[in-house]
């Protein structure tokens, strides 16, 4: 940014991130500002500037100049970080603009932050695009995840002699690549590993077939490099895992997933079998991380610190001279431990990095210790000579070359590669190592994966590829741990989709699911600012390809939400295109849109719940107001036939409307609780179809306007329902016990299909990897083709014969 005036970059004020930009008023001037001057622009291409500005008794502007067209600014004078927005188009020939903050006047200070440009598609159809070739080969592989990349929290990553590289997550259980992180995938239930949530990894350094995972409920072992595991161990939270040889491991063991004790196993039988060892242990200890002396395999070093499920605690480190029999702590005068490294060829040589104190070496089994830096983080010794420190906070990387006597800056976030978020994705998390590259790093945290090849000069993205390159489309890597919610494709052209997910947020494809490109607008994602967001529904416009609804907004609990927002778009989901609705409160998470097939195409009847409450909009959803107060639904369907006939569901049971939602009757069947989902079929007059979530509950269906119910399918865990389009005798119910929090498969379904309209059901899960469904829907103009989304893998779609 070059300044002028009184305007300037400073570090002290900002909205998001490190820097921002005051403009203070001064004796010569109450008008100043900063400008950067754009190139590389497309000419005769629509942008739209966006930015996040204050100000205190002055006018703040943001604009564009120099791009072709005349000068063109918004301002405001809001005392409050407002997010201004400024349409542009490029002039003919022209690749290049001007844009700008300015205070134009008054005596106070003004401030700006958070600049974006981003293109802008206006009343463009997205190209045509036929639906996969539906060949004999995609019906056998099953379903095809198909996903942007990235989502909930990945607990671990490390890789092994072989370069395989494992990390863990909090829902979809555990990653495997075999190339560097290229491509990726899971490891789940139908490979062994019964609980959806891995902590931890262990590599047999001589033997790479064979791998270790630690999850919240046992210990796994593979002898076939991870194509299969066996359970050693039942019972525990696994917090580390480290072997010096194909013989003896030590793995650190707690007896809750949220509490201390943690305790060293041991197994002398090449992991067959492991029994407690420790001794001398207090109660209060966390164990996080493990290292052993390859040259003397009974000194064992092991961190105790805080952990996502145990923060209150103060980092200490641990020796044991005896196999983990006896321990003693080291460093106790150095502050709260946070990271440690053992010298590789220097026995007597630890490295100690201290939360905001720096890093302390000892060269004599820490009988004394030298402070070497003030900067701290993770750190790796390379060699006796080289070291390297990652800062997890301040996303720094620093060298030393002599073995810690001097430190010099090898890279910062500036120098690695984003992925579909900006630097705000390298958050604190955990850093891993590769056994078979002293170069490679490993960084996950509660969204993202990274890895680093060339000793932390560059870190990149492992989650999601640019495809293609430079564009705003985005395809996952396989590695996926979504929290999912609902799935919408166009009617009128199957190309374009939506997928609703918990902190990824809202997403569209225009490619049948290829890539995908984010909808998640700044205002309207609460403190994730763009970069994240949560969407419980969507529903796109049966016959108009350009219109959809969903809703976007941030939540603060399971069922609650900070701020939510229902949204409409008439330009085919692109992201300057939502905008928000009116009536629908902003504090309740808003599920469950449908709409009335027989209101007028241009103004359609929809209805959707917020806060449990159900409301309605006469007028293409711009406005609504409430239908029925408080009774706690999250599902609405319109029969397809009669627009007066409207269901509702939720906790309490259906409720049914005969009048357009005028007004409301309960249903008297009271078996049907805790609806999850409502469908009405496509082909009959006052045929619906209700997904209740408990025991003994499952699938129901009503053939007279929800009159009477029979029950099709039972199940603990049903979630969604889906219904051929021309053949209602097709039907698809989901299953997962798997929600919002991880668990186990027991119990849960996965995909059902009934082909005799649900006389009897077949499971049909090929190529997922765990049993685990919940949104559902068929494509309308390819019926052939069903999309899901599962929880924790994320979205997948796939071809039925």
């Amino acid at each position: 940014w070059i300044p002028w005036n009184a305007g300037s970059v400073t570090s002290t004020v900002k909205h998001t991130g490190v820097w921002g930009v005051i403009i203070s008023s001064s004796a010569n001037s109450n008008q100043g500002g900063v400008q950067q001057n754009l190139i590389n622009l497309q000419p005769s291409t629509t942008y739209t500037l966006s930015g996040w500005v204050k100000a205190y008794s002055s006018v703040v502007n943001i604009g564009v100049k120099n791009y072709g067209g005349p000068d063109t600014a918004v301002s405001t004078q809001s005392t409050e970080y407002t997010f201004l927005t400024k349409l542009f188009t490029t002039g003919s020939g022209v690749t290049q603009a001007t844009v700008y903050c300015w205070k134009s006047s008054g005596t106070g200070n003004a401030y700006c932050d958070d600049f974006s440009l981003t293109t802008t598609a206006l009343t463009k159809a997205p190209t045509p695009i036929p639906s996969p070739v539906p060949t004999s080969a995609a019906a056998s592989s099953g379903w095809v995840a198909i996903n942007p990349g990235g989502g909930g929290w990945f607990m671990n990553a490390k890789a092994g002699p072989s370069g395989i590289i494992l990390v863990g997550s909090d829902l979809s259980g555990a990653y495997i690549s075999n190339n560097r992180g290229d491509s990726w995938s899971c490891i789940g239930s139908y490979r062994g590993i019964v609980e959806t949530h891995v902590n931890s990894f262990g590599f047999d350094p001589f033997n790479s077939a064979v791998i270790y995972v630690g999850s919240g409920s046992g210990l796994y072992r593979s002898a076939n490099s991870g194509s299969t595991f066996q359970q050693v161990v039942v019972g525990g939270y696994w917090g580390d895992i480290a072997l010096p040889t194909s013989s003896v491991g030590y793995a650190a063991y707690h007896p809750i997933w949220n509490g201390a004790n943690g305790q060293i196993y041991k197994s002398t039988n090449g992991g067959i079998s492991w029994t407690q060892v420790s001794s001398n242990l207090p109660n209060y200890l966390r164990i996080t991380e493990i290292l052993v002396r390859t040259n003397d395999i009974n000194r064992v070093y092991f961190l105790s610190g805080p952990h996502r499920f145990y923060s209150s605690i103060t980092g200490t480190l641990w020796q044991s001279l005896d196999g983990g029999v006896t321990w003693s702590r080291l460093g106790t005068s150095l502050g709260d431990i946070h990271d440690f490294a053992l010298d590789p060829s220097n026995p007597s040589t630890l490295y100690v990095s201290v939360t905001n104190v720096g890093v302390y070496k000892t060269t004599n089994l820490g009988s004394t210790w030298t402070l070497m830096t003030t900067s701290w983080g993770r750190i790796f010794a390379k060699s006796s000579s080289v070291l390297r420190l990652i800062n997890e906070m301040s996303l720094i990387v620093w060298e030393s070359s002599d073995g810690g006597l001097n430190w010099v800056q090898k890279s910062t976030v500036s120098n690695w590669i984003q992925g579909w978020t900006p630097s705000w994705g390298y958050g604190a998390g955990t850093l891993g190592f590769d056994m078979s590259n002293s170069d490679s790093y490993y960084w996950v945290n509660a969204q993202f994966v990274y890895g680093t090849f060339d000793g932390g000069r560059t870190f990149l993205p492992l989650f999601t590829k640019n495809v293609p390159a430079g564009s705003q489309s985005w395809r996952s890597t396989g590695i996926d741990n979504t929290e999912v919610f609902d799935l919408a494709i166009s009617g009128a052209n199957h190309n374009t989709i939506y997928i609703c997910m918990w902190d990824m947020g809202l997403w569209r494809s225009i490619d049948y699911g290829n890539t995908w490109q984010s909808c998640n607008v700044v205002q309207f994602t609460g403190t994730w600012y763009g970069k994240g967001g949560d969407s419980w529904t969507a529903l796109a416009d049966p016959t108009r390809p350009e219109v959809a609804w969903a809703s976007l907004g941030q939540r603060d609990g399971v069922e609650t939400a900070s701020v939510a927002f229902l949204l409409r778009t008439n330009n085919y989901g692109a992201i300057n295109s939502w905008v928000n609705t009116n009536g629908i409160p902003s504090n309740g998470p808003i599920y469950g849109l449908s709409l009335s097939r027989t209101s007028p195409s241009n103004n359609r009847v929809l209805f959707v719940t917020a806060g449990g409450s159900i409301y309605k909009s006469v007028d293409d959803g711009f406005n609504w107001s409430v239908a029925y107060f408080g009774v706690q639904c999250r599902a609405t369907a319109v029969d397809y036939f009669n627009g007066n006939l409207v269901y509702a569901g939720g906790v309490g049971g259906i409720y049914i409307s005969n009048n357009g939602g005028q007004s409301w009757v309960k249903s008297t069947f009271s078996e049907i609780t805790n609806v999850f989902d409502i469908k009405t079929d496509p082909s009959h007059v006052g045929w619906v179809y209700a997904v209740s979530y408990g025991t003994q509950k499952g699938l129901y269906a009503s053939r007279n306007s929800g009159s009477s119910w029979i029950k099709l399918w039972t199940n603990d865990f049903a979630r969604g329902v889906a219904i051929h389009p021309t053949d209602s005798r097709i039907l698809y119910v989901t299953s997962s016990q798997n929600y919002n929090y991880g668990a186990n498969p027991t119990g849960s379904a996965g995909v059902m299909r009934s082909q005799d309209s649900g006389s009897t059901w077949t499971p049909v899960n090929e190529g997922l990897s765990w049993p685990f469904a919940y949104p559902i829907e068929v494509d309308v103009q390819s019926p052939n083709w069903v999309f899901i989304g599962s929880p924790g893998t994320g979205y997948h779609r796939r071809y039925f014969a």
